[in-house]
């Protein structure tokens, strides 16, 4: 399965890896933010309330289980079959404009020659942007000293489901 760097918080790619028990391939991001480890967690972190299962159900038409918390502020469904997993969580930067300055890195790691397509979102957050290739689709929003990014792992993942997600989210932030 391949993954793009739309894991931007490599949490939630080690875990959509651990949860779904599957391979994929990572972008400089995810080699960039290399050595950090993920811890799958049967608690839920405040993270988790951001999506409902019943949201992830009605933007990508397939019921999910509950949501597993991973360390550090994200959470991971899985769909039902081991057909793919949805990741998201929220990483917090130090002021606004470093998170602004990693979501831009995002762009520039992501567009071109590794054949993902990244598109800028208008009127969510102060700027975001979606992240689309191989069987993943993504939406990073940045909203002050924050950086949502909602990762959907599936064949049929598109970037409207995630930026569904994404609205959705930041409504709970």
């Amino acid at each position: 399965m391949t993954r793009p760097r739309a894991m931007v918080i490599p949490w939630i790619a080690a875990a959509g890896l651990m949860v779904a028990g599957c391979s994929g391939a990572s972008s400089s991001a995810m080699a960039r933010a290399a050595g950090r480890s993920a811890v799958v967690s049967p608690s839920y972190s405040p993270t988790c309330f951001l999506l409902s299962g019943a949201q992830v159900r009605v933007a990508v038409g397939l019921p999910v289980g509950p949501a597993t918390a991973v360390s550090p502020g994200g959470c991971v469904y899985q769909f039902p079959h081991g057909a793919g997993t949805l990741g998201f969580g929220v990483a917090s930067f130090a002021s606004a404009a470093q998170a602004r300055g990693d979501l831009r890195q995002t762009v520039s790691s992501d567009a071109g020659p590794t054949g993902l397509k990244v598109t800028s979102i208008r009127g969510l957050g102060q700027e975001a942007i979606t992240v689309l290739g191989g069987q993943a689709a993504a939406a990073i929003v940045v909203i002050g000293p924050k950086e949502l990014t909602v990762n959907i792992s599936l064949p049929q993942a598109t970037s409207q489901m995630a930026i569904t997600l994404a609205r959705d989210a930041v409504r709970r932030m």
